[in-house]
């Protein structure tokens, strides 16, 4: 993943299988910043994170894109590490790359190297996320509008599916805002204004730092200190739990895009996140999406023969949850396909889910999370997880809840999120003006 590319905080509700002596630890700077550890002897190499409380959802819609801009701004030089070419070079003369990524909600930086290079790692990587030059704006400004040119047509109509539900599902509100912002937004976004969003953001007591493989924590310590521990504290920036507010002829959006294929989402919208919601949520979307015989790929790929590829995505804030099944299909085979997809949902919803497929969805999700924290990283990640994943759930308490998760409660909570008439659809291809009164109709369910 390319410095500026996108994602949302990693998913992390993990549980070690290990139970092993090298388990996860914490101190906290002078002023503030709070260092998570993981020491791990066996490997060679080194991975540094920092996590920093800067999202989309912190803006508006003046200065939409400013958090993802200002991420791309901190490769673009440094004072002490030099140009961007000499800065990179700085780091890959560790044996490593320095990578980043904005979400909504957090900006995340990290370094993987040889673990022989540890203290250069540290001093170059607290030197990266302090120093940075702010030089050649305007030809990194070129590079962002070029990256969100992806998710326009060329009649400069947005068609990518993420941005549409999330319009759709919170308008007029910073959750419904693109992480990359928009041209519009990016084109006027000057260096005061990014060099403001940096003070006010890139602070001790709104970031994280972690570092997992065969290091010294108590020299970590003081180099971090040395580095970094005169930072002013700042302040914990935290963000107000969206709202959905779906109006009912905001529920399918139709974008014309010429093509051959036709993408589709659905989404369906959750509110109330709970942790034990958040895991049946998860254990819903296995038992759609996880292999080829879950419901979708079983009935849409492997029997109908319909697509190349189904998947259903959850994502998780603050206040709730979204469930997207996103799909790409032939443009003449599109009616068939939601024709399909609503008997399906509709099944799930009338009858629920059945006791072999639940037992395969907690198996590979309980396998999934094994294998995760077998690895330093996986247990580092779970460590500062209670800070970064909503309504999260501990390693005792996830495996406890997954043992424990009933068919009653499952198909319960299945009834009431895919049966809701809180979804939206979205069409993003060559529709026809015939043919959607018939799609309409077939989804009048889920309408309000």
């Amino acid at each position: 993943m390319r410095p500026g590319s996108k994602r949302g905080w990693t998913d992390l509700s993990y549980r070690d299988p290990l139970n092993t002596s090298n388990q996860p630890q914490q101190f906290v700077l002078s002023n503030g910043l709070k260092v998570y550890t993981l020491v791990h002897r066996p490997i060679k190499t080194l991975t540094l994170h920092c996590w920093i409380f800067a999202g989309s959802i912190y803006e508006n819609q003046q200065n939409n894109g400013i958090s993802h801009f200002l991420e791309h701004m901190l490769f673009r030089g440094n004072q002490k590490l030099g140009s961007s070419v000499e800065m990179s070079l700085g780091f890959e003369r560790l044996g490593g790359q320095l990578n980043a990524a904005t979400s909504f909600d957090g900006t995340e930086y990290w370094l993987e190297c040889h673990k022989d290079y540890f203290e250069s790692a540290v001093s170059q990587f607290a030197d990266f996320l302090r120093y940075p030059s702010f030089e050649q704006i305007e030809t990194e400004r070129a590079i962002i509008l070029e990256e969100i040119k992806s998710d326009y047509n060329d009649q400069d109509q947005l068609i990518d599916l993420d941005q549409l539900a999330s319009q759709a599902i919170w308008p007029a509100q910073p959750m419904g805002l693109s992480i990359s912002g928009t041209a519009e937004t990016v084109g006027k976004i000057t260096k005061d204004q990014l060099v403001q969003w940096y003070q006010t953001y890139y602070h001790p007591k709104n970031m994280m730092f972690g570092i997992s493989g065969d290091f010294d924590p108590e020299q970590l310590r003081q180099l971090l200190e040395a580095s970094l521990g005169d930072l002013p504290e700042g302040k914990r920036w935290s963000y107000t739990p969206p709202v959905a507010n779906l109006a009912s002829t905001a529920q399918i959006e139709w974008v014309l895009e010429p093509d051959n294929q036709v993408q589709f989402a659905w989404t369906f919208v959750v509110d109330q996140l709970t942790p034990v919601k958040r895991l049946i949520i998860q254990l819903i979307a296995r038992m759609l999406d996880d292999g080829s015989s879950s419901r979708l790929q079983r009935w849409v790929r492997e029997e109908h023969g319909l697509v190349y590829d189904i998947a259903a995505s959850p994502s998780f804030f603050d206040s709730g949850a979204t469930l997207m099944i996103s799909v790409t299909v032939g443009k003449e085979r599109l009616t068939q396909l939601i024709d399909v997809l609503v008997k399906l949902i509709d099944q799930a919803v009338q009858e629920g889910f059945g006791p072999e497929e639940l037992h395969l969805a907690k198996l590979r999700l309980q396998s999934e999370l094994d294998c995760f924290t077998d690895t330093a990283e996986g247990r580092l990640h779970e460590a500062v997880a209670p800070q970064l994943a909503p309504c999260y759930l501990g390693l005792e308490q996830l495996g406890r809840l997954i043992e424990e998760c009933t068919l009653e409660q499952i198909n319960q909570q299945t009834t009431e999120i895919l049966g809701s008439k809180s979804a939206c659809f979205t069409f993003v291809g060559p529709t026809t003006d015939k043919e959607k009164p018939e799609i309409q109709k077939m989804l009048s369910p889920w309408l309000a």
